[in-house]
């Protein structure tokens, strides 16, 4: 069908009535965001880019790229502007302006695509009952956050908070003065939509893990069938990507001889255990609790497939794949490197493929002329690597983090070799030693590309450590967990059907139990005296405001009233490179030495207000002189939480 000419004046003016009428119409407003922050950014640049794509692949490339052009595009307009509505207004008019350009309808879904479109739709509504049952719900004895406080929750919800609270550009909430060095823009995507619908983030952090997952799937679908053709193996892949896991259950036969199952699923994660298990699962350790990895597992399976299928023709999609690589590193670092390297891969395979055909071939024009394609495509191959370019400001912030760099042979496995292979085949799993089979009924010419890089995702934590904590490197077994799922989903397919259902169970069964121990364990986050004091710390303390806290993980201050300490959870800060031993020795000052010292310890960090609970009566065990002093009047006080002011 020929394309229209001329401007889509019609697409355009909508836009603008929706993003006006938002102002004034209240119900419009939801319909907004989700439009601006969700869906057309993505949607508009791949039509501008003329990206062919099936319907499938533009909804999911749709849905991954805006959040990523939307948070880019509003940061740097806040930087300019200021953080706000302003701010956020403005990119909603470019964007509608950047409508005028696409002149081509909407793509549907078709019948070909229903059977992935529902996959994903179901592995949507999953993942949206765990999160909506157990991740943030409030209760008259507190909020209960998940039996494993949802990980990092805390740490993200302190990033929305108090840049919604005027932290912009932020600063970190657990050590105020210093500049935020973590990859938070998924954070700065749920602050955006948070402050637009005035909602408490953990709202908005519901819906964006169930949304991106969905992507996953739909992606993994789609890699899947790029390299293997096959709609049953693909459909498998796309479930294992998901919900496959290691042999962790393993753990739970054993307990089953000391306590009814309800209660083990309910007590603790049979996902991984800390010791012999240490490779968490997709599900279990960064869909539900990993914020970062919401977007850069999908990312990279876009990288993926956009550089498999394009290279070395498509400029279109290369440029798209350089676009999420750029994008990538203040959404999630490890994934930035994991796209370098694996477009970095698949542009040497290609090219030595090719040569080797001809070496083959025992003709030296053949060589000769593949020599020459090698050089004219290398236009093609920069443009999956100029567009890092637009990375560069975050990631000269990154460089200034102080991180262990250097070899990290082994990652944390045993290093017998015997003991080495047999901890990554029990956290593997099943999935994992079916893949090892997979590779070789795949089909020949496209199984290396996949191999190459389950390789070499598996060989990076194993031989070098970018991070203060090695443990965080099995981040990029996530990634490798794509190809992993793909080989895995073509042996499967190649067995008879009867078996599939007792295959996928021990495939699926250690993700599995952990969503029951996520909605079982009702772990209190916050209690409910801690819940008030952040209320009240909201309602009545200066934004900007810098409290004296312990050294707790889950604390109020900054989840829930957007105020930030000068100390936090010291495993965050070890993770920054952040020096912070002066600051736990004038802490230690604050709440157990001598008031004058205490007021002078705090005016040292422009700090007005101390916070007292349970959690630093536990941690400091003194009498608190402060409490009794002149120089500080009490300001809260309800139950175990009290909060006290220097006058």
């Amino acid at each position: 069908m020929a394309k229209k000419a001329g401007l889509n004046l019609l697409a355009a003016g909508g836009l603008l009535v929706l993003t006006f009428a938002s102002l004034l119409i209240q119900p419009l407003l939801p319909l907004a965001v989700l439009a601006f922050l969700y869906i057309l950014p993505g949607y508009i640049l791949i039509k501008l880019l003329r990206v062919e794509a099936d319907a499938l692949l533009t909804l999911a490339l749709s849905l991954l790229l805006s959040a990523m052009v939307s948070a880019h595009a509003i940061y740097w307009l806040s930087m300019l502007f200021g953080y706000g509505s302003g701010a956020f207004y403005l990119f909603f008019v470019i964007v509608s302006l950047a409508a005028l350009f696409v002149r081509e309808p909407p793509d549907i879904i078709g019948k070909g695509f229903q059977a992935p479109a529902a996959l994903a739709l179901i592995t949507m509504l999953v993942i949206f009952y765990v999160l909506y049952s157990s991740m943030w719900v409030p209760t008259e004895h507190g909020v209960i956050t998940g039996g494993w406080n949802y990980s990092d929750i805390f740490q993200h919800l302190a990033i929305v908070q108090t840049v919604n609270n005027g932290n912009f550009p932020p600063q970190e909430p657990m050590f105020a003065g210093a500049p935020l060095r973590y990859h938070w823009f998924i954070d700065l995507h749920t602050a955006i939509a948070a402050k637009l619908l005035a909602v408490f983030p953990a709202a908005v952090m519901v819906f964006e893990h169930t949304l991106y997952t969905g992507v996953l799937s739909m992606l993994a679908f789609l890699l899947a069938f790029h390299f293997t053709k096959n709609r049953n193996a693909s459909l498998i892949a796309a479930l294992l990507v998901v919900f496959g896991g290691g042999f962790g259950y393993m753990n739970l036969w054993n307990d089953l001889r000391t306590a009814p199952l309800p209660q083990l699923l309910a007590s603790k994660s049979y996902d991984n255990d800390w010791g012999f298990f240490q490779v968490p699962s997709v599900l279990g350790g960064y869909l539900l609790v990993q914020r970062p990895q919401i977007i850069g597992i999908p990312a990279v399976a876009a990288v993926m497939l956009l550089v498999a299928s394009g290279y070395p023709r498509d400029w279109r999609r290369l440029l798209l794949a350089g676009l999420i690589t750029g994008m990538l590193p203040p959404f999630q670092t490890h994934a930035f490197i994991a796209s370098v390297a694996i477009s970095l891969t698949y542009v040497a395979y290609y090219h030595a493929a090719k040569f080797a055909s001809a070496i083959a071939a025992s003709r030296r024009t053949a060589y000769l002329q593949e020599a020459r394609r090698s050089l004219l495509h290398a236009e093609y191959a920069a443009l999956l690597f100029l567009p890092i370019l637009i990375s560069v400001p975050f990631l000269l912030g990154a460089s200034e983090r102080t991180s262990s760099l250097g070899l990290g042979l082994g990652w944390i496995a045993p290093k017998d070799l015997v003991q080495f292979a047999l901890f990554y085949a029990g956290n593997f799993g099943l999935p994992f030693l079916l893949a090892i089979a997979g590779f070789f009924l795949a089909p020949p010419k496209e199984r290396w590309p996949l191999a190459i890089w389950m390789l070499l995702l598996f060989a990076i934590p194993n031989l070098i450590n970018l991070t203060a904590t090695q443990w965080d490197m099995a981040k990029f077994f996530t990634y490798m967990w794509l190809p992993v799922s793909i080989f895995a989903g073509v042996l499967i397919s190649r067995i008879p059907q009867s078996f599939w259902v007792v295959i996928l169970f021990f495939c699926m069964l250690s993700p599995v139990t952990i969503l029951f121990y996520f909605l079982t364990s009702n772990s209190i986050g916050l209690s409910a005296s801690e819940l008030a004091a952040g209320d009240w710390i909201a309602a009545n303390t200066p934004q900007l405001s810098v409290f004296i806290t312990g050294t707790q993980h889950n604390s109020p201050v900054e989840s829930v009233g957007g105020r930030m300490r000068i100390i936090g959870y010291l495993g965050w800060l070890n993770n920054y490179g952040l020096n912070y031993s002066p600051r736990v020795g004038d802490i230690r000052t604050i709440y157990c030495g001598p008031p004058d010292a205490a007021a002078s310890a705090m005016r040292k960090y422009d700090a007005r207000y101390i916070y007292v609970s349970g959690n630093e009566r536990g941690e400091f065990r003194c009498g608190m002189p402060f409490t009794q002093s002149p120089l500080f009047k009490e300001e809260f006080k309800r139950g175990e939480a009290a909060i006290y002011s220097l006058r």
